[in-house]
């Protein structure tokens, strides 16, 4: 259903830019390389499975689909640069794509000054939509429908009396820490919170704040690599004996190299 939305959705973009009936291009922005390149690689494999969909019918009203991918690697002047060149050089007619909050939020910015269609797939700030940019899509979460619908009542159901949110120090971590934040002083939970790097391997003093606080529940709002050696050093500082660990970032845990790295 939703790849037939897409190519409804592209076929219409289409007719309305005027472009030749050659191939459709759509550009790709997304993180090949930096501590979220697995969510590229994960873009590229569900890419291939809705092209093989797209080819199968006829491609889109008749015409072939061209992707092409730019690798913004969680860094916002390179995400800006990436749209830029698919914006002006590439000429696609859509782009969908992104993983980072910050590089969406700069990205955004392209697209309204191009009037660009931007399809957000997986950056989760709700400053993404704030400013109401028509051009500016969303199909994944944000974060304030993450913590509201889901976090803060599994947090109030299981009946958690003391929660430390490490979250890392990002536009994502920050918007979805404060969140969290603002939810657990309305519920009357007790919180504590602490800013991280996001390229941080080394959380072992870190982990000794937390168990000091003895918390029943972490929440981990750390993206990428990072959450592997969070867990695995947790472990060994004895704190998953103490507390939950509950993953906020979601496809780390999910990524093959956890079982290995954890």
């Amino acid at each position: 259903m939703k790849i037939l939305i897409f190519a409804s959705f592209i076929g219409f973009v289409m007719v309305t830019r005027g472009y030749a009936a050659d191939a459709i291009k759509i550009g790709v922005v997304g993180p090949r390389t930096g501590p979220a390149a697995a969510t590229g690689k994960a873009f590229e494999e569900g890419i291939t499975l809705a092209l093989d969909v797209l080819k199968a019918s006829g491609g889109v009203l008749g015409r072939p689909v061209e992707v092409v991918f730019e690798d913004t690697g969680g860094v916002p002047e390179k995400a800006v640069a990436a749209f830029e060149k698919l914006a002006t050089k590439d000429k696609v007619a859509i782009v969908v794509g992104e993983s980072h909050s910050s590089s969406a939020l700069a990205e955004i910015e392209v697209s309204n000054r191009y009037n660009l269609p931007f399809i957000v797939a997986e950056a989760w700030h709700d400053d993404i939509m704030k400013k109401g940019y028509p051009s500016v899509f969303r199909v994944g979460p944000s974060n304030s429908s993450v913590v509201l619908d889901c976090i803060a009542k599994f947090i109030e159901g299981a009946k958690f009396k003391k929660v430390f949110i490490l979250a890392e120090n990002t536009d994502w971590g920050k918007g979805i820490g404060a969140l969290t934040e603002s939810e657990l002083k309305t519920k009357h939970i007790p919180y504590t919170t602490l800013s991280t790097d996001r390229e941080n391997k080394d959380h072992y003093s870190e982990l000794a704040k937390i168990k000091a606080e003895k918390p029943d529940l972490v929440m981990a709002y750390i993206y990428g690599f990072g959450l592997h050696s969070l867990v695995l050093q947790a472990k060994e500082t004895g704190v998953t004996g103490l507390a939950l660990i509950m993953d906020g970032a979601g496809p780390p845990s999910l990524w093959p190299e956890f079982k290995t790295n954890v």
